[in-house]
């Protein structure tokens, strides 16, 4: 390969530079931006300067940059000048960040007044393989506490932009997340967070960032200050990975409690010493958001094994991100000596704390509201008033619970009893007597007398009793059993001998309960509330005191044997059948609670639902369980019991089967369910079970009416009148024909941010009100009354029909996006649709529900019930896949195509599509902005040796368009691969560019698909052009969403996109590539002869005329290769044996309608 001189550097003037744009010697402005860019520029560079020829400056400008200076910051008021000099930002304007940076940080609580921001991106003309960028902010110092703030900030916010630029593409994570004024401390966590990000891409991204800044805004200066910066970035990662951990064992088994706890020694540091303390990163799910963990429960824990150690105070940190069920907390443990931790404590803690946790999970209860019933109360005098027949009786008491508050529990007393002439009033006698517990009087009334000297006299009073700790089980909750033991022991020290009349019960009930631990002492040490829990479930309530011993002992065993076997994923329920001795035992869990009430009808059924049958109902674990316990069957009725309970559960089982809901899994995310944003396929395929068009695809392909009845077309074919029939919105009101009109107009309004705004250009004016040339009421879309939508052309368009199939095209209603424009960011009812489903309430770890629409108006055609939709990357979705937990998995949802040899559980189906591969060059780039050059690209690529990349077969593809729709499949003129066209072409345009070879840039290639595949794809076209050309290129990856933002904006050099033609006609894909300022023309590329041919391609009335001028169109496509065609790529999927999928349903231009599925008949 030829190589070119250096060129020498002797002086600074030697050294050019020129803007990343062309032709700007044309404007006088631009050359004097570009000469005061050099003027900094040169300011910035050491003296003498560092290099003497092209070689040197290369070297030079990878060793130093970037870098980042500042003048001295002299008294106020004055002026403090920063210069900056780097490569330019990937993921956000370098410009945009620096301002953002310096106003925003520089000074604390204060934004910094930046007088004068001076930038420019360029190239050096010694060195035109890769831009670079200049800049430099005047800032203003407005009096001396700002001085002394800026000169104290200024090396820091040096040392954070250049850590921020030196990690590219999370620089603009790093802007999002500095919640708080810079300090060191807090670079030096982010500098080490960014190590990880890039040291572990699969375990670490740019979420970690937002940790932090959570970390950094919820934590005090105290906190941040006794810590060292390892270890915050300890406590950090900790809580982060706990995390992630927690969510991928949640979908696994998400009826569990999960809890992980991670132990860190480490030293507080204060003024004058060091303090040892035991950090614990824990981290667990709630069931429901009623459950309540802090810092108490913590401590309680630790304190059952180490009664001298306490939290340190201040230490405790909770992460727990609205609607999650997982919570991550810091806190730190400390002996009240102050000593070390030892090894033997630690391993203490670790093997016994997680379990003692558990246990100490508090439920929230609402506060009651209750009015005491005053007729009971005198029913309760008059029955107690019958029990005194004589003045030796002993006095006769009812106890019943009345309120509780947070400190303290209340209870009625009736209180009978036969007086004499020497007895003290129960005031007397109960009030201030005992700290703990209150007097409060509420009447004293004589009932009846005995005789004359001795009445029967009726007290009514209430005690208030503190809360001890005693009262308190292990999750906090009341045991009301000991409270009301203690006010009987209370009343019985004051008054002497008492008739507890209702509390014969309770006490047979409490010797009963006594025994029942001794038999379980191991358990009721461990978990004393699950002990009680069962205790108390059983059902009639006097079983709790007469049920015997050995069958309680053998019933509760039977729950425990249950309740620790692995449930079966693919069972609906469990059951267990014992018979005794003591009689007939069964116990039954299921992932539903509803079962329970069918097993109770089918028993009833039967005839042998009595009191003789306990019955227990217990939810533990994210299981619902039901026991039974048949006293004395006779062999029919035991019989008769087995079946009842098989039949029961059969019956909830099949009630369960028919309700058909569809698993799936996706990897990306959704880039919005708002039909006028989310036209990407991704989007697509959600926005499509959401909401119904005018028309829609049938399921043989076809385009039929859906929410238009019918409609008609003017004899110009410019004009349609659509008749919409009677349906609804999914909250029951009317879906009018302004909603039409009113999200059409919106998505072509200026003010608008969408990137498909090009797909309405064929009606009339939409193209101009989007650029704002004409008002938004002259677009020709009018709905003339509820039921009338009437849509006027610019020009014939034989596929508008099916262009109104399109998502796209879907109504949104108006009164819904006027009151709350941010419906489509929420699942609830906010969020409003007409299609065939509607968002249910988001579930943790679900992206989408999808239920039924009750509204939908051919809710008869609808077979599915639910739609799941679970979020997981590749391995998790296949793992579930083969497990039988979704489904569905491969197109649209995930890119498996270098996995697809570990799915085991279905075959893979391979179809083909119209989707083609493009490679996009983005023409408003430099040196992109060639022809040449792009096809210099285009010839060097070996689709060969690329599709081998592909785990199935896929065709190549040389023309822009999908095959069914090119015409040029046989052209001469196709760029197909040649080493010897390519060089030709480079060096064409090496010449027309007036560089050398070594000077053109470095090659961003980006891809927007987290799959090894896509990155394989990515390194060999990357390789092939280094090796032919000699060019370097570099390879990026991104997200989905953020990926396709940056393409549809033009931030971009070279990406790899898919592209689908929603319709059968060639003008869809053609029409892409007609306006640069549009979002889905990709490569910003626009000719004028193409816009010709696309214009008179509209004005002609002749069909085949029609064809010829998209046949020339798209040979100038070809030829001027804004994109290289690369393949056909098949759809590949694998799914349930029992799912069916209509042929049509899943098309070759990419329409996806999971709405049309259904499950084969069991």
């Amino acid at each position: 390969m030829e190589t070119t001189k250096s060129f020498e550097i002797s002086s600074p003037e030697d050294l050019d530079i020129c803007p990343v744009f062309s032709f700007y010697q044309r404007n006088e402005g631009v050359k004097e931006h570009l000469a005061r860019t050099k003027r900094t520029l040169l300011q910035l560079l050491p003296k003498p300067m560092p290099f003497k020829d092209q070689k040197g400056l290369e070297e030079w400008l990878k060793k130093s940059l970037p870098i980042f200076t500042y003048s001295e910051c002299e008294s106020a008021p004055s002026l403090v000048t920063v210069r900056f000099f780097s490569k330019p930002l990937c993921s956000l304007p370098t410009e945009t960040f620096l301002q953002e940076m310096i106003k925003r940080w520089l000074i604390p609580h204060s934004e910094t007044t930046i007088l004068s921001f001076h930038h420019m991106q360029f190239y050096f003309e010694h060195y035109l393989k890769e831009p670079f960028f200049v800049g430099e902010a005047q800032i203003v110092v407005k009096s001396a506490k700002e001085q002394n703030l800026i000169k104290m900030n200024l090396p820091l916010l040096q040392k954070e932009i250049l850590s921020a630029v030196s990690s590219g593409s999370y620089a603009k994570s790093i802007l999002e997340t500095k919640a708080l004024p810079i300090d060191r401390k807090a670079f030096l966590v982010r500098e080490s967070l960014l190590r990880l990000i890039h040291r572990f891409p699969e375990e670490f991204d740019d979420q970690i960032l937002h940790r932090f800044a959570f970390a950094q805004a919820y934590t005090s200066d105290e906190f941040k200050d006794q810590r060292s910066f390892p270890h915050l970035t300890r406590m950090i990662t900790s809580m982060y990975l706990i995390r992630n951990k927690l969510e991928r064992e949640l979908r696994t088994l998400p009826e569990k409690r999960h809890m992980i706890i991670r132990f860190i020694q480490t030293k507080l540091s204060f003024a004058f010493g060091k303090k040892p303390v035991l950090g614990m990163v824990i981290g667990l799910n709630f069931f429901h958001q009623f459950e309540f963990f802090e810092e108490k429960h913590i401590l309680l824990s630790v304190q059952k094994f180490f009664p001298h150690m306490r939290l340190v105070s201040g230490s405790f940190h909770r992460f727990q991100p609205s609607q999650s069920p997982i919570v991550t907390i810091y806190v730190e443990l400390e002996k009240e000596d102050g000593s070390r931790f030892f090894p033997r404590e630690v391993s203490t803690l670790r093997e016994h704390l997680t379990n003692e946790l558990s246990k100490r999970i508090e439920h929230l209860v609402p506060s009651l509201f209750m009015v005491r019933n005053e007729e009971e109360i005198m029913r309760n005098i008059l029955l107690l008033s019958q029990e005194l027949k004589r003045k030796e009786d002993l006095p006769q008491m009812m106890i019943s619970f009345d309120q509780h508050s947070q400190e303290d529990l209340i209870f009625t007393v009736v209180l009978l009893r036969v007086k004499d002439q020497n007895s003290r009033t129960l005031e007397e006698l109960l009030d201030d007597v005992d700290p703990r517990i209150r007097f409060i009087p509420d009447r004293v009334q004589n009932v009846r007398y005995l005789d004359k000297d001795h009445p029967i006299e009726a007290n009514v009073f209430r005690l208030q009793i503190a809360k001890l700790p005693i009262f308190l089980r292990m999750d906090f909750s009341v045991n009301l059993y000991l409270a009301r033991q203690e006010v009987v022991t209370f009343l019985s020290r004051q008054l002497g001998d008492l008739r507890d009349y209702n509390g014969g019960m309770i006490l047979k009930q409490g010797e009963l309960l006594a025994q029942f631990k001794r038999l379980f002492q191991d358990l009721s040490a461990r978990n004393q509330e699950l002990l009680e829990n069962f205790f108390y479930s059983l059902n009639p309530i006097e079983s709790q005191a007469t049920i015997p011993l050995n069958c309680l002992s053998f019933f509760f065993d039977l729950f425990l044997g249950l309740a620790d076997k692995e449930f079966p994923k693919k069972v609906d329920y469990d059951l267990d059948i014992e018979q005794t001795d003591g009689g007939k035992f069964a116990v039954m869990r299921a992932s539903e609670p509803d079962y329970r009430t069918i097993v109770f009808e089918e028993l009833k059924a039967a005839g042998i639902y009595d009191r003789s049958i306990v019955s227990s109902v217990l939810s533990f674990e994210g299981s619902h369980y039901l026991g039974y316990y048949f006293s004395t069957p006779t062999e029919e009725k035991a019989q008769q019991f087995d079946v009842a309970i098989q039949a029961g559960l059969e019956k909830w089982a099949v009630n369960r089967q028919k309700l058909k809901i569809l698993r799936l899994a996706t990897a990306y995310k959704v880039v919005s369910l708002d039909p006028r944003i989310g036209g990407d396929l991704e989007a697509n395929v959600f926005i499509k079970l959401l909401f119904d068009g005018l028309m829609r695809r049938a399921p043989d392909g076809s385009t039929v009416c859906a929410v238009a009845e019918s409609y008609e077309v003017s004899k110009d074919r410019l004009t349609y009148t659509f008749q919409l029939r009677d349906s609804f919105w999914s909250d029951g009101t009317p879906l009018v024909a302004y909603d039409f009109e009113y999200a059409w107009k919106t998505l072509l309004s200026p003010d608008f941010s969408t990137p498909f705004s090009s797909f309405f250009r064929p009606i009339l004016n939409a193209r101009k009100a989007k650029k704002g040339e004409v008002p938004i009421d002259e677009v020709g879309v009018n709905a003339i009354d509820d039921k009338t939508l009437i849509v006027k052309l610019e020009y014939q368009a034989p596929y508008f029909i099916e262009l109104t199939a399109h998502t796209l095209y879907s109504p949104v209603n108006h009164k819904m996006d006027q009151a709350h424009p941010d419906w489509s960011m929420k699942n609830s009812s906010d969020f409003i649709c007409n299609g065939p489903f509607r968002l249910k309430p988001q579930k943790p770890f679900h992206s989408f529900e999808f239920e039924k629409n009750p509204y939908y108006w051919k809710k008869g055609e609808v077979y599915l019930d639910e739609i799941v939709v679970n979020h997981g990357n590749e391995k998790t979705s296949i793992d579930m896949f083969n497990q039988g937990e979704i489904d569905y998995i491969g197109s649209p949802f995930q890119s498996f195509e270098d996995c697809w040899d570990k799915v085991t559980l279905s075959k893979v189906h391979e179809v083909n599509s119209e989707k083609i591969v493009w490679i996009c060059f983005n023409t408003s780039q430099f040196p992109f902005n060639n022809t040449n050059f792009r096809k210099a690209l285009a010839f060097a690529i070996k689709r060969e040796d690329i599709l081998k990349h592909y785990k199935v077969h896929n065709d190549p593809a040389f023309t822009p368009l999908p095959y069914q729709l090119t015409q040029h499949m046989e052209s001469d003129f196709l760029i197909q691969e040649n080493e010897k066209m390519s060089r030709n072409y480079l060096e064409m345009a090496l010449d027309e560019l007036k560089i050398r070879r070594e000077d053109i840039p470095i090659i961003n290639f980006c891809f927007g698909h987290r799959s090894s595949q896509r990155k394989a794809i990515s390194d060999a076209i990357k390789s092939q052009w280094e090796e032919v050309l000699g060019i370097k290129c570099h390879v990026e990856n991104y997200l989905w969403h953020e990926y396709f933002h940056m393409v549809t904006t033009g931030r971009y050099q070279v990406g790899m996109m898919k592209w689908f033609s929603w319709f059968n006609d060639p003008i869809y894909t053609l029409d892409s590539f007609k306006y640069r300022d549009e979002g889905v023309n990709f490569s910003k590329w626009e000719n004028k002869q193409f816009q010709e041919l696309l214009n008179l391609s509209e004005e002609t009335k002749n069909w085949q005329e029609r064809l010829e001028y998209l046949s020339k169109a798209e040979a100038i496509l070809i030829k001027e290769v804004p994109v290289v065609p690369l393949c056909y790529e098949k759809n590949c999927y694998a799914k349930n044996l029992a799912l069916v999928i209509p042929e049509n349903s899943f098309s070759l231009m990419g329409n996806y309608d999971f709405s049309q599925v259904k499950f084969l008949e069991n």
